[in-house]
């Protein structure tokens, strides 16, 4: 949305999809946010501030007689910043509850280990390229069979100390 005043931008989130920045088309449905910090004449200063799934991916992985698995836990990545990541696993079929409690703990386990080696610039070129997806997946599979697994959110709470 314009501005009259440069100063009147700072603060604005901005949404971008990921297939627009990598030219790729398969990733239209996962938007980056960017929040506008500091603005010198027509270049505007961003820090990252989340990564979103379009409701319609999320709905679309949710079939019937497969059970949902929902986890969503703050982390910490290797250079500061903390997260909130919101993750959906899909079982094959519905099960007991005690599996699908052992897969969240798997999920928030794997992720937990695998955020904190990264550097935010890594995190987000790992959810976007689906690398971080496809390592989880793998190892929820030692528990129970997942039809689909992917990060929904990454909230930013904290950003690192170079930001």
């Amino acid at each position: 949305m314009p501005a009259t005043d440069p100063q009147l931008v700072i603060g604005r989130i901005m949404e971008i999809s990921a297939g627009e920045l990598t030219g790729d088309s398969s990733k239209l449905y996962l938007k980056l946010r960017f929040k506008v910090n500091k603005v010198e004449g027509k270049v505007a200063s961003t820090t990252f501030s989340g990564i979103t799934t379009v409701r319609e991916h999320a709905s679309r992985m949710v079939r019937k007689r497969a059970e949902k698995v929902d986890a969503v836990e703050n982390m910490a990545t290797k250079d500061g910043w903390e997260l909130q990541v919101s993750a959906l696993g899909i079982l094959n079929r519905n099960t007991y509850s005690h599996i699908g409690g052992k897969v969240r703990h798997l999920i928030i386990a794997e992720l937990r280990k695998a955020v904190s080696k990264l550097t935010m610039d890594e995190m987000i070129e790992a959810v976007v390229s689906k690398t971080l997806q496809k390592k989880v997946r793998e190892a929820g599979n030692k528990i129970y069979p997942l039809r689909a697994f992917d990060i929904v959110k990454v909230e930013v709470l904290k950003a690192g100390g170079n930001n």
